[in-house]
């Protein structure tokens, strides 16, 4: 009986290893990059310059229409490192374009 219970104990132990590496190395992957629409286009949107790429869907999606608005007047902005300039474009947020500054 002792025998048995360490057998579950240890097979326990590594299948609850194995889904916490799993979690650990599929779970964020995509955390901080997303596809998105911008300027009409489906593009790849990351927060940092070092974070992994997002998969891209499946499917297709037609694009939104664009709005014909002016971009806002800004200041300029001096790109973060891993970029080299940053501009205004209409990045869709899920229900409707909106101006935002893009750095590549």
């Amino acid at each position: 009986m002792n025998r048995t219970l360490t057998t579950h104990r240890r097979r326990y132990k590594l299948v609850a290893l194995g889904v916490a590496f799993a979690l650990a190395a599929f779970g964020t992957a995509n955390a901080t990059c997303r596809w998105t629409f911008v300027n009409g286009q489906q593009q790849q949107l990351c927060d940092n310059p070092t974070d992994r790429p997002a998969r891209k869907p499946l499917l297709d999606v037609v694009p939104p229409m664009l709005s014909a608005a002016m971009p806002p007047i800004r200041p300029a902005v001096i790109p973060p490192l891993g970029a080299t300039s940053c501009n205004q474009a209409q990045i869709w947020n899920g229900s409707a374009y909106r101006w935002q500054t893009l750095c590549r």
